[in-house]
């Protein structure tokens, strides 16, 4: 939808910009660890035991993701950044994850591209 609202008012001089997010370091993540080491403790969460596993695999990767999150600040200063820019960038990728996963993506679609391409030709397989 951004790609075709950019085309639309391009010649109106009016440049649309997405900011695609990774994690963002705030307080939810934090949150959401204390709830779930609460709710373990809790005596009244019997059934909770069953869980344990997901709960710690959750937990681990809660504590990645603040070690990979932009801070605040950063996002601020990128937003900020092409807000003010004469010939802002069509696409800010804000943080390590959106960078790994971008590259991902591209890796992705590349290959599917290539498979769709060398099927839809008859080429090798």
């Amino acid at each position: 939808m951004s790609e075709s609202l950019s085309h639309e008012v391009h010649r109106h001089g009016i440049r649309v910009s997405v900011m695609l997010l990774g994690g963002v370091r705030t307080e939810a993540l934090n949150k959401i660890d204390t709830e779930l080491v609460g709710a373990q403790q809790d005596p009244r969460n019997g059934a909770i035991g069953s869980y344990s596993d997901g709960i710690k695999r959750l937990r681990r990767l809660i504590t990645h993701s603040v070690q990979l999150a932009a801070s605040r600040e950063a996002v601020a200063s990128k937003v900020a950044a092409a807000i003010s820019s004469d010939n802002p960038a069509f696409r800010h990728l804000i943080g390590i994850d959106a960078d790994i996963m971008s590259s991902v993506v591209g890796i992705l679609l590349n290959a599917s591209s290539m498979w769709m391409f060398r099927r839809i030709a008859g080429v090798g397989s």
